[in-house]
């Protein structure tokens, strides 16, 4: 079988395969017969009428392409066979030739993705973590007080001091004016949202976006906040809820300070317009923060602390959390350089393959709340081919880490053993208490292979992010030459988790029949 194959720029091949035309003979008459079991044809039982008489009644043109289309479908695996590249996923008869002495079938394939890590091991990110202040355990103080304060409903006006409740909805105004072309147009996708969710709650969806407005900040309902100027959304929020009335509804704009601490890069200097719905007024009474406090919010433990101890663990714990917050930062941090530096050749089709499992994501978390992707797309005025553009983004990156994290396992021989996962079972089992609780949560992971092979999955990924981490310190260890692993001793590259965006970056696929391009004449279309 002569096989002519072009390497593509966007890292698909062209195949052109030349057919024996006897082989394409036989598969046009093997289509004839088929054909004519379907078709009626005067003075011919079905199936029985000869293959000119069929020919002249529904046309040679037609019995090729569907002759082409059974050809192809039994030819692709053993094209593939002969090929010296790994497809990513089926290919597409996008063209034929029957018109020459030697027919051809064409066909596009994606071809698997290829990473090259370059010196990936010189990555270095600066690691400076961040130091637990007394701001931050005094306002952890504060929580607590606030956790063990009296409190009584009040119908007065809203106070500074005050704990008030709230649905609140806020909005980036600067691109308002964007989000709808003209008052037709606005018209027309609230009237679309409002047929078909008329008894619904927009706000309840997800990152709802209101299409009359800019970019969502904050969307939250029964948010609950004390009036204090130790903890406010932005400054000047609590001045704007101070005097309101619980049945209000409050529209005010504030913009936000030039605080990178607190505050992302990208909304610094934003103004954001807030509607807030207050709902509940409570008179908050604090108790002193001393020792009886502490002993009253370490009762439950063996020997209550004072609260000088009670610092100590409060200084402890936020040294023990912020230091994971940052290290799991640092390790991102850390992953994204090696991107930037590597060379990744991927096709389209593996991008398009983790849009659908992005937007298949986001359709089971609207079905949660009674909604569902196509109610989402009305209420936006988006089509399938919009949600393409919107989540193309996303994917592409998904992709790069998952293959990169992929790559980053292998190379970095990052193993899972057994006894790993025997270890964070039996850690896990320890937070239940009793010991029959433990057992029957051990057991779980005895019976259940996939609920273990999901563990080994968390496992890798925590070790090689903890690899990475330490290549962009430059304490990674040594690499020595590969051993063969023994039975379950580390998670395949094709198994990392949905969290490490490789699920669909591994799709071998690469014996399947062609498929239809559904962007081709239609010729390639009965392909």
């Amino acid at each position: 079988m002569n096989i002519q194959i072009e390497r593509r720029e966007d890292h698909t091949a062209k195949l052109v395969v030349e057919v024996d035309a006897e082989r394409l003979d036989q598969a046009k008459r093997e289509a004839a017969r088929a054909l004519s079991t379907k078709v009626n044809i005067p003075g011919f039982r079905k199936g029985k009428a000869p293959y000119r008489m069929l020919v002249n009644y529904i046309g040679e043109e037609y019995i090729t392409e569907e002759a082409i289309e059974k050809l192809s479908e039994k030819m692709y695996p053993e094209i593939i066979d002969q090929v010296d590249f790994q497809p990513y996923s089926s290919g597409v008869l996008n063209d034929y030739d029957v018109t020459q002495e030697t027919p051809t079938l064409t066909f596009v394939v994606p071809l698997a993705p290829e990473v090259d890590l370059v010196n990936y091991r010189d990555t270095r990110v600066d690691y400076e973590a961040p130091a637990v202040t007394e701001d931050m355990i005094e306002q952890a103080l504060r929580n607590l007080r606030e956790e063990h304060a009296v409190v009584e409903d009040s119908q007065h006006a809203a106070r500074l001091g005050d704990r008030v409740t709230f649905d609140i909805h806020s909005f980036f105004i600067e691109e308002a004016e964007e989000a709808v072309a003209d008052e037709a147009a606005e018209s027309e996708v609230v009237d679309a949202a409002d047929a078909e969710l008329e008894d619904a709650d927009p706000d309840d969806i997800e990152h709802y976006v209101d299409p009359t407005r800019g970019d969502p900040y904050i969307h939250e309902h029964d948010m609950r906040v004390l009036l204090n100027d130790d903890d406010e959304l932005l400054p000047g929020f609590n001045d704007n809820l101070a005097g309101a009335n619980i049945g209000d509804t409050l529209t005010f704009t504030l913009t936000i300070p030039d605080d990178a601490e607190a505050y992302e890069a990208d909304e610094i200097g934003r103004t954001v317009e807030f509607i807030i719905d207050l709902k509940k007024v409570e008179n908050i009474t604090l108790p002193e923060l001393n020792d009886e406090l502490a002993a009253r919010a370490t009762a439950e433990e063996e020997t209550p602390l004072t609260l000088l101890e009670l610092r100590v663990r409060i200084r402890e714990n936020l040294e023990r959390m912020t230091s994971t917050e940052y290290d799991n930062s640092y390790a991102r941090r850390a992953l994204d350089s090696v991107i930037e530096q590597a060379v990744i050749n991927f096709p389209e089709a593996i991008v398009v393959d983790e849009v659908n499992a992005l937007l298949q994501d986001l359709d089971q978390r609207l079905r949660n709340q009674n909604f569902t992707l196509e109610d989402y797309m009305k209420i936006y005025g988006k089509s399938i081919d919009d949600m393409y553009t919107d989540y193309r983004d996303t994917a592409v990156l998904r992709v790069k880490r998952g293959l990169v994290l992929r790559e980053l396992v292998q190379a970095e021989q990052v193993k899972v053993q057994d006894a790993d996962i025997d270890a964070e079972i039996a850690r896990l089992a320890e937070s239940f208490g009793a010991e029959e609780q433990q057992e029957q949560f051990r057991q779980m992971f005895a019976q259940q292979p996939s609920m273990r092979a999901s563990m080994q999955d968390d496992l890798l990924m925590n070790k090689v992010m903890e690899r990475v981490a330490e290549i962009a310190k430059g304490t990674a260890p040594e690499l020595t030459a590969p051993v063969e692993n023994t039975p379950a001793e580390s998670a395949p590259a094709e198994s990392m988790p949905a969290d490490a965006d490789t699920d669909n970056a591994n799709s071998p696929a690469a014996d399947q029949p062609p498929a239809a391009n559904d962007e081709t004449d239609s010729t390639e279309e009965t392909a």
